[in-house]
């Protein structure tokens, strides 16, 4: 699926930068067009214009590399399942969403804690990435109370890492639709890759939100997942100057950061307007 995604910047430089860290790539590799140059105000005051390009990508989306992977390792016996089984399980989902909003109602009931078999797990996910062609894996896991946590090492996980952790995150998806467990979670990660994105994505939203603040206007960031968006908004929820909003249609949406002082000065600007 192809789409064209618009990044503006006050030149093309500054444009082409915020591309690429959107998308994970290095300048030589991004394809993009220039819709508009920046223009410079008229003595300063009038007119003026930031510069905006359009990058087209053909992004996979998560359901999209889910099905290539179970293709890949069972070869459409997976994904060819008889459509009463798929009834039955969302029958079954419905069921535990119900039970979920019980134990939420009532929250002295007892919390059963699955129980994973972490070596089984480890077996179908090294058989995945032998697959995927992920030489000289070393897999870890550990448990922590709901949550079942592996780490992989290898020689080279750029396959695994590549499109912002897209593919990363629909091996996890795979995983947790072959062994997961009711009130359980499986997570995957490739030496440490997810916390370093986090770290990544909490410090942009900062960032840009110090300067949203400083320029009193709202700052805009381009084509995140759902997930990144989250981080996003955690990130700012505890600053009263600013409120975060996510925006657009798809997997992948921008968030825009509101500096809160510029909203209150229009405020109170209004009354005065329409007093004259």
């Amino acid at each position: 699926m192809s789409t064209d995604l618009e990044f503006s910047g006050k030149d093309v430089s500054e444009a082409v930068e915020k591309a690429c860290f959107a998308h994970q790539i290095d300048e030589a590799d991004l394809k993009y067009e220039i819709v508009r140059r920046e223009s410079k105000k008229l003595f300063g005051l009038l007119g003026g214009k930031s510069a905006l390009i359009k990058v087209c990508t053909t992004e996979v989306g998560g359901k999209e590399l889910v099905q290539d992977l179970i293709k890949t390792t069972f070869g459409g016996e997976f994904g060819n399942a008889d459509p009463s089984k798929r009834d039955s399980a969302d029958g079954r989902r419905q069921k535990s969403s119900k039970s979920d909003q019980l134990r939420n109602d009532n929250p002295n009931l007892e919390q059963i804690v699955p129980e994973f078999d972490g070596p089984q797990i480890q077996g179908s996910l090294a058989r995945i990435l032998e697959l995927m062609t992920v030489a000289n894996c070393d897999i870890n896991f550990s448990q922590e109370g709901s949550e079942l946590h592996f780490d992989i090492k290898a020689d080279d996980l750029d396959l695994l890492t590549s499109k912002r952790g897209a593919v990363l995150d629909a091996l996890q998806f795979l995983v947790n639709k072959m062994h997961g467990q009711k009130g359980g979670r499986i997570f995957i990660d490739c030496d440490g890759f997810r916390s370093r994105h986090e770290e990544d994505i909490s410090g942009l939203a900062l960032r840009l939100g110090e300067k949203a603040k400083r320029l009193r206007k709202p700052v805009t960031i381009n084509s995140l997942n759902a997930h990144d968006r989250r981080l996003v908004h955690m990130a700012l929820q505890d600053d009263q100057e600013l409120r975060s909003r996510s925006k657009g249609d798809g997997e992948f949406k921008k968030v825009v950061i509101y500096p809160n002082n510029a909203q209150r000065r229009r405020s109170r600007s209004k009354p005065a307007a329409e007093a004259v």
